[in-house]
């Protein structure tokens, strides 16, 4: 590649997108039509021409320089490039002849893919995706967050407890041990304290009845300071 086929702004130069060339041809045709004005030729003397003729002519003269242009750009791509490399050249305006020009609403949909290894629960898993995706209102975001040992964990057990019927508190207070429900990590497990966060979702009824998805995260242990005026 010549660096001198590029100017500092690292546009290819005559290149047929460019304005300072289109600037520089106006440029040129404008001098030429002042240097026939100043030689003494004046055009109302000369013979007429049908307009529909000139017009075709200057056209067809157009479309000529058009072709010579892209011709001739086309050698100088391939000359810099190689032959073996295809070189197009795409107006950043141009659409594509496969894109419509109005483009169609897609609405996208939810799919629930149900495992057999997922716990029971005493909702419907299709009527909250429907809800979640119909009524999205009713989700309520909820980051548990307190001090170290704070229950923050427990408390989402009781919502476990209260979904998942197969998954029962242990009643023996000598082997007691926390459900820790959200606790999977083998650090977490072993220490007895959650490490990340970790989240749940859960359909859970109000004090009317009404159902909403409750997207419940479960967050490490921070340190709560009071900031007081001294």
């Amino acid at each position: 590649m010549d660096d001198d086929d590029y100017d500092e702004f690292g546009n290819l130069i005559g290149d047929p997108l460019d304005s300072d060339a289109d600037s520089s041809s106006d440029a040129e045709s404008i001098s030429h039509i002042d240097s026939r004005d100043h030689s003494g030729e004046n055009p109302l003397n000369s013979v007429p021409i049908d307009k529909d003729a000139k017009t075709a002519s200057s056209r067809d003269n157009d479309n000529s320089m058009a072709i010579t242009r892209n011709e001739g750009k086309q050698v100088g791509l391939k000359s810099t490039f190689g032959p073996e490399v295809e070189t197009i050249i795409v107006k950043p305006t141009m659409e594509q002849k496969d894109e419509p020009v109005i483009l169609p609403d897609i609405q996208k949909k939810l799919r629930l893919v149900l495992d057999e290894s997922l716990p029971e629960v005493v909702y419907s898993r299709e009527y909250m995706l429907q809800t979640m995706s119909s009524l999205p209102e009713r989700i309520r975001n909820i980051a548990v967050i307190g001090n170290f040992h704070s229950g923050k964990t427990s408390l989402i057990d009781l919502f476990i407890h209260q979904t998942h019927p197969t998954i029962k508190p242990s009643t023996s207070l000598k082997s007691f041990k926390p459900l820790r429900y959200l606790d999977n990590h083998f650090l977490e497990l072993h220490r007895g304290m959650s490490i990340k966060s970790s989240p749940v979702t859960l359909l859970l009824p109000d004090s009317n009845d009404k159902s909403y998805i409750l997207i419940i995260v479960d967050t490490p242990w921070v340190i709560l300071t009071l900031q007081t005026k001294p």
